[in-house]
């Protein structure tokens, strides 16, 4: 009987009958159902409710049922970026750069910010195989120019949590890096320098890499090491692969190469479950993200996120008056000698997901876990 009244809501919102609807859900809910069906009640609450911060609400109490749910995640995510309050003349997101081949991103001038005081670059002619990165919490490490603006892309091993890295390019000239994003998920980081390259080596297609096929790894001196793809033995991700190798050769974030001569990918820190196996991050999915950074740049224009390195994300807090990465809640480092202040405007409010609607019983406005209040409900049970 209760699935079937939560049934019935979810008929009368699809009809239009949007109050009848969250009526009949409500009463569904006050009854005992299986978690993921509560998570489906509160979604379907949340296209009942006219104001944001309810449909936020709605929608982090499914999350919390069902916590692995993406599509809850990408509801979430669309809400609170349209509710975000529109920057000056904000561009809108160029399409191709992620519609085309993960290569086509190497030809497109990015958006980038000036970093570099307006100072011209430094043409470092063409190719240039590898880069060495020095100044990281793990030693000297590893990483390649993936395009023409000066982007080096290394791992976040190396880098570890810095904003500024030495990187000294294969003639010896040295350069200060700025990281402009990181990824640790993918064990990836991007580091500018004010250098421009006239090509940047070209990616392998995924596809076309197969099992025992010959690599070559290049340490951040440019000496070769052999190894070979492995077979998958193990479910992983699609942008991981295994090679033969059992040590880095440095810090890490050495460019991979076929015997074509293209490069595949990057050597990370990475290792097999049950052995010492170094995995190989795919040229692909590193273009992919860069793609994404660019999309990210260009949405914000003409603001510039600031970069935060205890997550690596890229956070609106400056944009907005906010001191703390709205990703991770450490403190941006424009703000970490710097006084900081209770704040309670509109805008940081959104940004931190503040904004639950009060609980009935006792008015805090903390949220809600498993449709209890975080304050009077939960903790005092």
């Amino acid at each position: 009987m209760t699935s079937r009244l939560l049934e019935l809501g979810i008929q009368s919102i699809q009809s239009q009958q949007l109050q009848e609807g969250a009526r009949l859900i409500r009463i569904a809910l006050r009854h005992d159902l299986p978690d993921e069906m509560r998570a489906m009640a509160h979604v379907w609450l949340a296209e009942t409710a006219t104001q944001p911060a309810v449909k936020l609400d709605h929608l982090r109490q499914a999350l919390a049922y069902d916590p692995n749910n993406e599509d809850i995640r990408r509801r979430m995510s669309a809400l609170m970026t349209a509710q975000l309050p529109p920057t000056a003349q904000q561009a809108a997101p160029n399409p191709s750069s992620m519609a085309a081949p993960f290569t086509a991103i190497t030809q497109q001038a990015l958006p980038l910010p000036d970093v570099f005081a307006g100072q011209p670059p430094l043409d470092v002619g063409n190719v240039l195989h590898v880069v060495a990165v020095s100044g990281g919490p793990n030693g000297v490490g590893a990483g390649c120019i993936v395009h023409p603006q000066g982007i080096i892309a290394t791992t976040r091993h190396v880098i570890g949590m810095n904003m500024l890295i030495d990187i000294f390019l294969s003639g010896g000239q040295g350069l200060q890096g700025v990281v402009l994003r990181s990824y640790p998920l993918y064990d990836l980081a991007f580091v500018r320098v004010n250098a421009y390259a006239r090509q940047v080596v070209p990616a392998a297609n995924p596809d076309s890499l197969t099992e025992n096929a010959p690599l070559t790894v290049l340490d951040h001196r440019g000496q070769a090491l052999r190894a070979t793809l492995l077979p998958r033995r193990e479910v992983i991700a699609p942008h991981w692969f295994p090679t033969t190798l059992e040590r880095l050769p440095d810090a890490g974030g050495n460019p991979i190469y076929d015997a074509a001569g293209q490069w595949c990918g990057l050597l990370t820190d990475n290792t097999f479950r049950g052995g010492p196996k170094r995995f190989g991050l795919h040229a692909a999915a590193i273009l992919t993200l860069l793609g994404q950074y660019a999309t990210e740049l260009q949405q914000l224009a003409p603001h510039v996120p600031a970069y935060c390195p205890a997550c690596g994300s890229s956070s609106r807090a400056l944009i907005y008056g906010g001191f703390y990465c709205e990703t991770c809640g450490s403190v941006l480092p424009q703000y970490a000698q710097k006084p900081r202040y209770p704040q309670a405007n509109a805008n940081t409010l959104l940004l931190y997901n503040e904004t639950h609607p009060p609980c009935q019983r006792c008015g805090a406005q903390v949220g809600m876990y498993r449709g209890k209040c975080l304050r009077c409900e939960v903790i005092s049970t």
